[in-house]
């Protein structure tokens, strides 16, 4: 992973302000897929062998459909998601860090961060920071407008509590 923190990050941040640009904003949408976003948690061989690293807990090998049933039914549905949501977290604090080593003024912003999603909160808590809120949109807002909803959503990022400047 610290290979592709270094990659992304120069990609980011070093072009960014060869070119002129103040920032970028992440997409975490799936275009082309049947969905937009995960129903959940990713549950992919190389997650499942971390979580084991990391917990101690031995994890068979499975087929993937099978491995989020059987977490449940071992009581390690809730301790794999705060390991997956910290694994985000951290993967995305990594990357704040090395794209404000390599340009301090680079602004950083994900779309539809407001989705109550444990990797949209590892987006929320990992990539921003007091001195660089990280920017978050949402879509939620298209229709209404400005809705009770955008305050709620701004007292959600503080109680995580995560430093998240919310663009509705």
């Amino acid at each position: 992973l610290d290979e592709a923190i270094a990659r992304m990050s120069t990609h980011l941040a070093e072009h960014a302000k060869e070119l002129g640009l103040d920032g970028c904003i992440i997409d975490p949408e799936m275009y082309g897929a049947d969905h937009t976003t995960f129903a959940g948690v990713c549950y992919c061989a190389e997650c499942l062998r971390e979580f084991s690293a990391a917990s101690g807990q031995p994890v068979p090998e499975m087929p993937a459909g099978s491995r989020g049933t059987w977490l449940r039914d071992h009581g390690l549905q809730k301790r794999f998601e705060e390991h997956f949501e910290a694994r985000i977290t951290g993967f995305c604090q990594r990357l704040e860090q090395a794209c404000h080593q390599r340009n301090p003024d680079f602004l950083l912003g994900v779309l539809l961060l407001d989705y109550p999603l444990l990797a949209h909160r590892g987006m929320a808590l990992g990539l921003g920071t007091e001195t660089h809120p990280v920017l978050g949109f949402s879509e939620t807002t298209y229709s209404p407008g400005y809705t009770g909803y955008v305050d709620e959503q701004q007292k959600a990022f503080a109680a995580m509590p995560a430093h998240v400047l919310f663009v509705p």
